[in-house]
């Protein structure tokens, strides 16, 4: 009886442990989201905060979107001309690939997505706004 008691206790250990997984960054990314912020938890000097200050604004309004299907797509009307295109991404783990780019995954909740590029670019941080995932983009 105790030797069946300490089975299903460790069968139970074991497949809480085996569920508590990688999430699933590509599923989790899937949607629209809105530019938020540049950030840096560092203490930074004032030129560097005067060039996040400059980064925050020019990105105002960049929208971006993960299709189901693989497919990403920027948006900033009347904003920065690099912000506006529609190519392919892939998700490794962590790692989210785009022309090129791989761009660390900090955070996906349902409300934000945390980025980071490298050591010499602040972290972004996106809000997520209402996107079902099939809408068709800018074809």
């Amino acid at each position: 009886m105790k030797n069946s008691i300490r089975v299903c206790i460790s069968i139970f250990i074991l497949a809480a442990i085996s569920s508590c997984g990688t999430p699933d960054y590509a599923k989790m990314i899937i949607g629209k989201w809105e530019f938020y912020q540049f950030y840096s938890k560092e203490n930074l000097s004032a030129a560097r905060k005067d060039d996040l200050k400059t980064f925050n604004k020019s990105n105002k309004g960049l929208t971006i979107r993960f299709s189901p299907m693989g497919q990403y797509e920027s948006d900033q009307p009347g904003g920065v001309k690099e912000n506006n295109s529609i190519t392919d991404y892939k998700v490794v783990d962590n790692m989210l690939l785009i022309e090129g780019d791989a761009i660390q995954i900090l955070e996906v909740s349902e409300r934000f997505l945390r980025l980071h590029k490298d050591e010499n670019s602040p972290d972004v941080m996106f809000k997520r706004i209402n996107f079902t995932g099939t809408e068709p983009g800018r074809q």
